[in-house]
């Protein structure tokens, strides 16, 4: 079920609340007393100067007056001492809820992606995921911080304040209320609406751009040379366009609701003036109680004139909680026991990136365990290795187990016995051990080293300064194109899978280590299946494979094969 609009904010807010409905009870009460502080020590202030000047005035025309200065003195100095503590805890507390929200918000935003399909994660590009797990998962500590606290923190000083001026005035309390309440649901709900389309559309712009300019620094390279970097960068500046012009849309729309609330706060206010004026003149009030009142309204109306800035974060956050959502709220389906691996094949009739004349049936089994696929760059191996591994699914597509065609359900169980090499080097900003056994905690140093000597790394994390605990880098910078082809392949050694689908293992190899790497590998590959992707058989060492073997530039399978030899 997709979550969307406020649907998406009560997911959240439920994750947030659970077990930790007091933390957060603490913060608000934190808050509201920085802000009670502050209005106390404001109208305190007021009273305790009206009434000093009374006295002197008194005491220049020679009347009596009797003013204890010691109690309010005393209180104003509490107030003001009170509202710096509570402010730096509330701070403090409040930020280290908000990193344990996000906390917990990551930890559902990675269940839901460890439940999802692989089909549908590989749709997503790289980039898009790393502006979700960061930008997008950021965004959601405005959920409790600005959109929940503040409004809150405003209504109970509003009732307070009221309660108070209850006891002298109380038809202008209610009044006061009602009308306060009332306006602020109206205005806060038309600009909620208004703010909603353009933030979603700028969080919208801004994920587009980010992506953008992610995949423009990767092939920066390619661009120079292709000539083709000043296009692109005049993509990446309509987009800052784009978000210039709505961020002048929403800077507009937070104007006009302060307008309205600060029109709303000077119609409230001279009400206030003129009623505990009048009421001080009929002596219902003291000229220091009419002044504490005026200026204690002044602190309320601070904390509703701050409500705008905070709110504008609405629409960003709704568009947030609505794509993580998507994949936090990701059912995880029970794994259905499937048969060992005796026979596999795959059928597909068409897809768009097989550009195929007729049926296309690929199969692996006890008698054909290895299978090599070659063809020129762009014929559909990576697609076909994609599907024989369950991450690309289409209606033309089939892949059947022993006989029997896989459902999606019984995809992840076929998951658990495959281990796909993917042309992409994938290197994790961690230490060698950790890129090699990635959650194996069956694995002892013997195996690793036995892995990377298979694969000719066992010399080079030998000379390491630090051995197996040496940081790779953040993006494996630390190691070359060949070394991380070779990583990648000693982490599938470490593990025990039925079949292994290998799309170009040799990339950034020389021939000569190839060759003895492939050598190497053989007794283990020897009891598995093999799905092996090339652009043309290297026959000098697969010799010692009895490959079933599919030229996928053949034209009986491919439209419009290319005049061009292999590379």
């Amino acid at each position: 079920m997709q979550l969307i609009g406020n649907k998406a904010l009560v997911y959240w807010l439920k994750i947030i609340f659970k077990d930790s409905k007091n933390r957060l009870l603490g913060g608000a009460l934190l808050a509201l007393a920085t802000a009670l502080s502050g209005i106390a020590l404001l109208a305190l202030s007021g009273w305790f100067i009206t009434a000093t000047a009374l006295a002197g005035i008194s005491l220049l025309l020679g009347l009596p007056f009797l003013l204890d200065i010691y109690l309010p003195g005393g209180g104003i100095r509490f107030f003001a001492l009170s509202r710096t503590v509570s402010r730096y805890l509330e701070r403090l507390y409040n930020h280290d809820t908000v990193l344990r929200q996000l906390a917990k918000s990551r930890l559902a935003l990675f269940r839901g992606l460890q439940a999802l399909e692989r089909s549908k994660s590989v749709l997503f590009a790289d980039a898009d995921w790393l502006n979700r797990m960061t930008a997008e998962l950021d965004t959601l500590d405005n959920l409790y911080l600005r959109l929940l606290l503040p409004p809150i923190v405003t209504i109970f000083a509003l009732s307070f304040f009221c309660v108070i001026l209850a006891f002298s005035l109380p038809l202008l309390s209610l009044v006061l209320w009602l009308s306060s309440a009332l306006f602020m649901f109206i205005l806060g709900r038309v600009f909620l609406r208004e703010n909603d389309k353009t933030g979603q559309n700028m969080a919208m712009v801004f994920n587009h751009s980010r992506i953008a300019t992610i995949e423009y620094m990767r092939g920066l390279a390619e661009l120079r040379v292709s000539h083709q970097s000043l296009p692109n960068q005049l993509g990446l500046k309509s987009y800052l366009q784009q978000l210039y012009q709505l961020e002048q849309q929403l800077n507009l729309s937070q104007r006009s609701f302060q307008l309205k609330l600060q029109f709303l706060n000077i119609l409230l206010f001279s009400s206030i003036l003129f009623s505990v004026l009048l009421a001080a003149a009929e002596q219902v009030l003291t000229g220091p109680l009419a002044v504490m009142f005026i200026l204690g309204w002044l602190g309320v109306a601070e904390l509703l004139l701050s409500l705008p800035s905070n709110l504008q974060f609405y629409g960003k956050t709704v568009f947030a909680a609505e794509r993580l959502a998507q994949q936090a709220n990701v059912k995880r389906k029970a794994k259905t026991n499937i048969d060992k691996i005796q026979t596999l094949s795959l059928s597909v009739n068409s897809h768009p990136y097989l550009q195929l004349t007729r049926l296309l049936t690929l199969q692996i089994d006890k008698s054909n365990p290895w299978l090599l696929l070659t063809g020129y760059s762009g014929s559909g191996k990576s697609t076909l290795g994609g599907a024989f591994a369950g991450e690309i699914t289409h209606p033309s597509i089939s892949l059947s187990l022993n006989g029997k065609r896989l459902s999606d359900e019984e995809l992840p169980s076929l998951y658990c016995q495959i281990a796909h090499l993917t042309q992409q080097n994938t290197v994790f900003a961690d230490t060698l051990r950790y890129n090699l056994q990635l959650g194996l905690s069956m694995v002892s140093d013997e195996d690793i080293w036995k892995v990377l000597s298979l694969v000719e790394l066992d010399s080079w994390a030998n000379n390491l300064v630090f051995g197996l605990e040496t940081w790779l880098g953040e993006t494996g910078e630390a190691i070359s194109g060949g070394q991380a082809r070779r990583l990648n392949l000693a982490r599938l050694l470490l593990r025990e899978p039925q079949l292994i689908i290998l799309d170009e293992p040799f990339n950034g190899l020389d021939v000569d280590t190839a060759k003895r790497v492939w050598q190497n590998i053989q007794p283990w590959l020897s009891q598995r299946y093999v799905v092996l992707m090339l652009h043309e058989r290297p026959s000098t060492f697969l010799n010692l494979f009895k490959f079933n073997y599919h030229d996928l530039t053949n034209e009986s399978y491919v439209k419009d094969r290319p005049n061009q030899p292999l590379n």
